[in-house]
């Protein structure tokens, strides 16, 4: 699960999926086999993950890709 601080903006599922261009069954897929860790929980109806995991996840994916 990833830390998420007072001060950063938080990314949803939905907004990952949308910024990945991956289903939400593929996000679920990614972190049950521990490529993508856990969004955190912000309140009792909302998690995400901090918008500094998730652009530091997409750059090591397409480091990845180019390589």
């Amino acid at each position: 699960m990833t830390q998420c601080t007072a001060n950063e903006r938080t990314v949803s599922v939905a907004e990952f999926c949308r910024r990945t261009d991956l289903s939400t069954s593929t996000a679920y897929r990614l972190m049950e086999s521990g490529a993508l860790a856990r969004p955190a929980r912000v309140s009792p109806g909302r998690v995400g993950w901090s918008a500094s995991y998730i652009d530091a996840w997409l750059a090591a994916r397409l480091q990845g890709e180019a390589a």
